[in-house]
């Protein structure tokens, strides 16, 4: 077993650790996905969760978000606090990015996150 894979299994392990105790809304997922084990791989949180699509109101939608975890969070000390973090921003941006979906005024969408710069 090379260097790397020891190193991206006691990464993992590490946390794995985390997210198996972390919980959020009913029906959202975080899934660990391991690097290529090679120098350039990264670790990825795969977040899922279903929501009522702002476009098509009254049906559902699947939501998929995978966030690249940077070497810098799980290379240096305390990879518990640094991941606790970014799973709380991660969570924040999709519900900013859900809210600003369905936020209307005057039946116009002013903070459409699929929108280009400068359209609403």
């Amino acid at each position: 077993m090379s260097v790397v894979n020891v190193e991206a299994n006691a990464i993992g392990k590490t946390m794995q650790e985390v997210l198996r105790g972390f919980t959020y809304k009913r029906g959202w997922t975080f899934k660990l996905e391991p690097p290529a084990f090679d120098h350039e791989g990264v670790w990825v949180v795969r977040i899922t969760w279903v929501c009522e699509d702002s476009r098509n109101p009254g049906k559902d939608t699947n939501v998929v978000r995978a966030v690249p975890l940077p070497r810098q969070l799980w290379m240096g000390e305390g990879p518990h606090k640094q991941l606790e973090e970014m799973l709380r921003r991660q969570i924040h941006e999709c519900e900013t990015h859900e809210a600003d979906e369905w936020m209307l005024f005057n039946g116009v969408r002013k903070f459409n996150p699929h929108a280009k710069e400068g359209a609403t």
